[in-house]
């Protein structure tokens, strides 16, 4: 599938969309215009006319009016929504080629200290994160990340690969999801301080008596004001139950404005909730997880969006705040503020434990949406079967996903049992690191229920750990030969739990003597077989060869080559061969950049 060319029509469609809602906006316009025109006139008429005939008209130009005003709200919404999915299939492409279009990538959730995720480009500019994530809310990276630094067990695994087969082909629901996470006023701490509001305890639940006492308040005051206007009481008795109201009101400040502040503009990220939550549960699903995932969206058979449109409403009642002199005669006479809190706390009380089960689904659903779009947008990428039974991994054409088709080179992947390692000897830049990299992520991918960038893959639960990308620290005060041996600790560690590893190492113990080195490598390569890990390790030390001789049947000799073409030019083909590389380029390397080197 060219999917430059798809997103792109998608994108024209939705502009086609767009330029008619536009159209739609200019026309109510229009009407507004007319409308107030017409009212406004007829309010003029209906003064020379006499009688009660102003108040009759009054009352529905204004009910027109805000009628309309609603229906221009909706329509505006929905450009605002067209305008995020025109920009969400132009950003398509670079998310399926690994390019977050934001330059975030995930990168907040970058471990320095965990055992694969710096050495497989998990978070950052161009990365795995950026290749999978279309999450909109915060609950979807969130659990992206996580499931990213965790392999999943087989049953997880197919369950979400179920989700995802039957989730790749709803683009529309997928991409409205989307849309609905990135509406405008949706900031990126609000769902952080929506959880805190919903942990925080209710002030007015245990004491009931000041809800119920304001009910009777209200009454009585209107009361004694129209018994002042008869003239039967004089004006000071309502002042004064007025002025009670208002020291009342003082009285219930300080909580009102905490939750003001916890709960300040969530009525939007809630409507966007609402009906993101709402598009979930439209959908007819077949998959399993998918069917569970939906099912947790019912409270008591009332769905979850529901609940939530009903606490956005509660939240749009706060908001009376911004309009000063409509919000004080109405707080002074109707206890508006006490009566907001009160249901706040209420629904609080009903709902928060609940709440956090939504977010969790709408988490896991964008994860899963996320490995969909994958698998959409890579057809030719494979489902890999998961077997059980000890350590297995093998692939045909496996490439690494990350890098563009036209530039990639596929290699099979084999390792038959555990206790297997594959020994990769090669010239500079011949493509050693790249494999451990594809090998790595593919494995991943698979563990992930993600497709995987292979013509054909099998492969067993596993570990993974890896070291590949170690540095110096100034502030750990480590040298980088130190940084590899903590890693290589943590490798080790990670094998001896008995639990089936892959182990990916990219040129050990290279801050270190030649003899050193070689003592080091041979003793690590037997204490990692001789624990039942398996994996890749890539050295230019040729000597390690004989180690498929001292260990026969477990470790295996692979390759890399280069040639040099008769003008001095490097030639790459990128292919594993077996057996062990003896030409190396160093000497030509330097050359090429200009060091003169004598015989």
């Amino acid at each position: 599938m060219d999917y430059h060319a798809y997103f792109d029509n998608r994108a024209k469609e939705a502009g086609k969309r767009l330029a008619a809602v536009n159209k739609r906006l200019d026309q109510i316009a229009f009407i507004r215009l007319g409308v107030f025109a017409a009212g406004a006139t007829l309010e003029v008429l209906s003064w020379s006319w006499g009688g009660p005939w102003w108040a009759l008209v009054l009352v529905p130009f204004l009910a027109a009016f805000g009628a309309l005003v609603k229906w221009n709200l909706r329509v505006q919404r929905e450009r605002h929504f067209v305008e995020t999915l025109i920009r969400i299939n132009q950003e398509e492409p670079k998310r399926l080629e690994g390019i977050d279009p934001t330059g975030e990538g995930g990168s907040q959730y970058a471990d320095k200290a965990h055992p694969y995720s710096g050495d497989l480009d998990l978070f950052g500019h161009k990365s795995l994160f950026s290749l999978l994530d279309r999450s909109s809310t915060v609950f979807g990276r969130d659990t992206l990340a996580q499931w990213l630094l965790k392999t999943a067990d087989r049953k997880t695994v197919l369950e979400r690969q179920a989700a995802v087969t039957e989730l790749a082909e709803r683009i529309d629901f997928r991409q409205d999801v989307q849309a609905e996470g990135r509406m405008p006023g949706i900031e990126p701490l609000q769902p952080a301080r929506l959880k805190a509001w919903l942990q925080t305890p209710s002030p007015f639940i245990g004491k009931e008596l000041l809800p119920k006492i304001v009910w009777v308040l209200t009454p009585a005051a209107l009361g004694m004001v129209a018994l002042a206007i008869l003239g039967y009481i004089p004006w000071l008795v309502p002042s004064l139950a007025l002025g009670a109201h208002v020291l009342i009101n003082r009285l219930v400040w300080k909580s009102l404005r905490a939750a003001y502040q916890q709960t300040d503009r969530f009525a939007n990220v809630l409507k966007s909730y609402a009906n993101l939550i709402a598009g979930i549960n439209a959908q007819e699903f077949s998959a399993p997880l998918n069917q569970q995932l939906q099912a947790q969206l019912k409270t008591e058979g009332r769905p979850a969006e529901a609940e939530i449109e009903q606490l956005a409403k509660v939240l749009q009642r706060l908001e009376l705040h911004l309009n000063g002199l409509v919000y004080f005669f109405v707080n002074t006479v109707f206890f508006w503020d006490i009566h907001a809190l009160v249901a706040l706390e209420k629904w609080k009380q009903a709902h928060a434990g609940k709440a956090d089960v939504w977010f969790k689904v709408i988490g896991e659903m964008e994860a899963l949406a996320g490995m969909a779009a994958l698998r959409h947008g890579h057809p030719e990428w494979v489902l890999p079967e998961i077997v059980e039974g000890g350590f297995q991994m093998h692939a045909e054409a496996a490439a690494h996903p990350l890098i563009p088709v036209a530039q990639c080179v596929s290699n099979p992947i084999h390792f038959a049992g555990p206790s297997q390692v594959m020994l990769v000897t090669g010239s500079n830049m011949s493509g050693k690191s790249t494999y451990l990299r594809t090998v790595g992520v593919n494995a991943l991918l698979a563990l992930l229920g993600a497709p995987v960038s292979a013509k054909l893959m099998k492969i067993s639960e596993m570990e993974i750990a890896a070291s590949m990308r170690t540095s110096d620290s100034l502030e750990e005060n480590t040298s980088s030969f130190y940084a590899e041996l903590k890693r290589l600790k943590q490798v080790i560690a990670t094998v001896e739990t008995g639990r089936p590893t892959l182990f990916l190492l990219d040129e050990i113990l290279k801050g270190t003597n030649s003899r050193d080195r070689h003592a080091g490598a041979r003793a690590l390569i037997r204490q990692l077989v001789a624990g039942g890990g398996s994996g890749l390790v890539s050295t230019h030390d040729i000597e390690l060869q004989d180690l498929s001789e001292e260990l026969a049947g477990k470790v295996r000799n692979h390759s890399f080559h280069c040639d040099v073409s008769q003008d001095g030019k490097l030639e790459f083909d990128y292919k594993l061969r077996e057996g062990v590389c003896h030409s190396m380029n160093a000497t030509a390397l330097m050359r090429a950049m200009g060091i003169d080197l004598k015989d």
